[in-house]
């Protein structure tokens, strides 16, 4: 069974904060997604151990 854990990161493009899930199963994970908000594309990068998301970084793609 898939666990998620939803995080809020900020886009670095227009600052604003965003919500999206990351699956705290993985190790290390990278996403695409685009900003709902100013709609830049962003490469999210999330590291997890034991259920718990560490970190999280984000980058304009």
């Amino acid at each position: 069974m898939r666990v998620v854990e939803e995080i809020v990161v900020d886009c670095p493009a227009c600052a604003e904060p965003f919500a999206l899930e990351a699956d705290v199963d993985a190790e290390e994970q990278s996403h695409f997604v685009s900003c709902p908000i100013c709609g830049r594309a962003l490469e999210i990068f999330v590291r997890c151990k034991a259920g718990e998301v560490l970190s999280s970084s984000v980058s304009v793609d």
